[in-house]
């Protein structure tokens, strides 16, 4: 019989006890194995096992390194013999099926449930104890519904935040679909038979047209594969991942598996008195939000996923997370930050992103599993990371209370000596407007006409940040200026300013790079400064050529007809690059490091492009553009040169008639 420990696979003859004792049959020689502290890599005449120890090791690592079955059989086999490996007889099948088996059977162990098909929702894992639990840490009685409270009514409200990931996948390749996980619906994942149906049958709702911007989580993207992805919920101030709230994508990040998480997450909190949810695009999702759970729920009533009524869910504010918040239109920000949010202020709202951060690691693992065992694999991830948090929970929090009253002392100090600086009037005015703010900005039907009153036009001089902007500016918008027709479109002024700007950076450029061939040891820190500020030039007008250029000349490109003769840099043209000076020696290798970065820029204009390629109607414009441009460039080039020689002759006219 083959034993694994930690030190790899060795032989063992065995024998199993034969005796039969009060008209008993002999223990079964799995069961005598567990005795011995070794577990049976199968259940019928077993002729591999593992020790307890062994599959203990492994489960550790996985959990702290993320190391896959199959670099533990490597290590345990390199362990056991580091030159003839491949002399060693494989049971990476066996440590995959014993190692889930295992990791599973001490879970239910733990948690003191009977292992089953049926063993409940969540029961297996591990709720929040900070967060209201209705009938564990609160009374599950209706408290006052929210508005009918005091001030302090949102403590029992529940902080949870939804999110997506596309990188924990599934790879479409040949799999066991009917693989049902050991954990099936009593941790983390929605039930994962209603869930598959109701998403299955569920009306597909066209794409709501956006007010804001086209975020991939409403189903602007491509995807592949069997599953592209996951969305889930998590408790948002504590990162405990909420119990049954998971569920596969298939589609990409449409509003229907958002809504089934909620729904499967949130019904045992339906008595609390209001819920704070964040997600990235809750300016388009809370829209009909209402109107889509009340379909699902009719549509599919009796499944245990779901709450038997979704009108008895609780008020809700709905919130975009700090980081996601940028990302927004100005009119969405000040409507959905958690700092306006009564009770949310310190609340960033991604804790699901540093969740994701910490197991995405996983996708080099779960991509290739089934999907029984993918789930059980996340699962066991989720209940550790849950665990871990929970352990450490008293002493995270103890230790932010503290300075959290002091940040509220300082705060407080500070609200009041800005507020020496108006006059009672203008106080109460400003709290008034205040009031009625935090009033409309938690209900979403009051948004339309709503204003930011924290948004004031300060009539403040330029910053160093502006000034340094308006400088390297200048020289583009005299430009811009001499070129710029009256009647011209919007479009076409745009492409201007990108144009002019990408012109300049070609002359910075040169100069640059001069300097750099030519450049001492004492000149390198001025050069490095003025390396810099190109850089940051350059960086931000690649996004803008980006978005106004560069899809006109591949427009452009696409209508051209390739026949084989063309170079192989089309639709660009061969560029040849001229020596910009000679140098030798240490000096030349110096050059050559410093410059290496200023050459690899790439600045491709209009200009850089196949004639048969500008001819093309999407590039006909810019063609015309960049000419007027350049002319206008080349007219003050020769003015500065015609300045020089004036001077020049001038001078050379005084020193004669000295």
């Amino acid at each position: 019989m083959t034993i694994v420990d930690n030190h790899g696979p060795h032989k063992f003859n065995v024998g199993f006890c034969q005796h039969t004792s009060l008209n008993r049959a002999p223990e079964e020689e799995p069961l005598q194995l567990l005795r011995g502290g070794l577990w049976p890599a199968s259940w019928e005449q077993p002729r591999t096992a593992f020790t307890m120890s062994g599959l203990r090791d492994f489960e550790l690592l996985s959990l702290s390194t993320q190391m896959s079955t199959l670099d533990y059989w490597k290590y345990l086999t390199r362990s056991k013999d580091n030159v003839l490996t491949h002399r060693i007889t494989t049971r990476y099948a066996d440590l995959l099926e014993a190692s889930r088996l295992y990791s599973f059977i001490r879970l239910t162990k733990r948690n003191d449930v009977e292992p089953s098909w049926a063993m409940g929702e969540g029961v297996l894992g591990i709720s929040c104890p900070a967060c209201p639990q209705p009938g564990i840490n609160m009374h599950s009685t209706p408290p006052p519904m929210y508005g009918e409270t005091d001030a302090d009514g949102y403590l029992t409200g529940l902080y949870i935040v939804c999110d997506g990931n596309f990188k924990l996948v599934l790879k479409m390749k040949p799999a066991d679909l009917q693989d049902i996980p050991l954990s099936y619906n009593s941790m983390y994942w929605v039930n994962e038979t209603e869930a598959a149906d109701i998403l299955e049958s569920a009306i597909e709702v066209p794409k709501e047209e956006t007010t804001c911007h086209q975020f991939g989580a409403m189903g602007y993207g491509r995807y592949a594969g069997r599953v592209t992805g996951m969305v889930g919920l998590t408790c948002v101030r504590h990162m405990e991942v909420m119990r049954n709230s998971v569920v596969d994508l298939t589609k990409g990040e449409g509003f229907k598996y958002a809504d089934l998480c909620h729904l499967s997450a949130t019904k045992a909190y339906y008595t609390l008195p209001m819920f704070i949810s964040g997600y990235d695009i809750n300016c388009q999702y809370r829209k009909k939000y209402d109107e889509r759970v009340a379909q699902t729920c009719a549509a599919f009533a009796g499944m245990t996923c779901l709450p038997e009524d979704s009108r008895l869910q609780p008020f809700t504010l709905g919130a975009v997370g700090k980081w996601h918040l940028a990302a927004h239109e100005v009119g969405c920000r000040f409507k959905f930050s958690y700092n306006f949010l009564p009770g949310a202020a310190i609340t960033d709202g991604e804790a699901l992103e540093r969740i994701w951060a910490a197991i995405t690691g996983l996708s080099a693992r779960t991509k290739e599993m089934s999907p029984g065992h993918r789930h059980d694999v996340l699962n066991h991830h989720w209940n550790d990371m849950n665990s871990q948090r929970l352990h450490k929970m008293p002493t995270v929090l103890a230790a932010r209370f503290e300075p959290t009253h002091q940040i509220i002392k300082d705060l407080q100090t500070h609200l009041e000596e800005l507020e020496k600086g108006f006059s009672k009037k203008e106080l109460s005015s400003m709290k008034a407007t205040e009031a009625q703010f935090l009033e409309d900005v938690v209900h979403m039907d009051r948004h339309a006409d709503l204003v930011n009153p924290y948004d004031v036009d300060f009539n403040r001089g330029d910053t160093t940040k502006d000034t340094t902007k308006k400088s390297i500016a200048s020289a583009t918008t005299d430009l811009e200026k001499a070129v710029a027709e009256p009647g011209m479109s919007r479009r076409d002024r745009k492409v201007l300013t990108v144009l002019c700007e990408g012109v300049d950076l070609e002359k910075t450029r040169r100069s640059l790079l001069d300097q750099l061939q030519n450049s001492t040891d004492d000149e390198k820190a001025s050069i490095e400064s003025t390396r810099s500020k190109f850089l940051e030039r350059y960086a931000k007008w690649a996004n803008v050529y980006d978005a106004h250029i560069q899809p006109a000349l591949e427009d452009a490109a696409e209508n051209v007809s390739v026949d084989g003769s063309e170079s192989n840099m089309f639709p660009r043209r061969p560029e040849s690059y001229g020596d910009v000076g000679a140098t030798s020696g240490k000096k030349k290798q110096r050059a050559d490091a410093w410059t290496k970065e200023i050459e690899a820029i790439d600045i491709p204009m209009p200009s850089n492009y196949e004639a048969i390629v500008l001819a093309q109607s999407p590039a006909q414009r810019l063609a015309e553009l960049e000419m007027k441009v350049r002319r206008q460039h080349a007219q003050k080039c020769l003015e500065v040169v015609r300045t020089h020689l004036i001077l020049m002759g001038a001078l050379s006219g005084c020193r004669r008639m000295m």
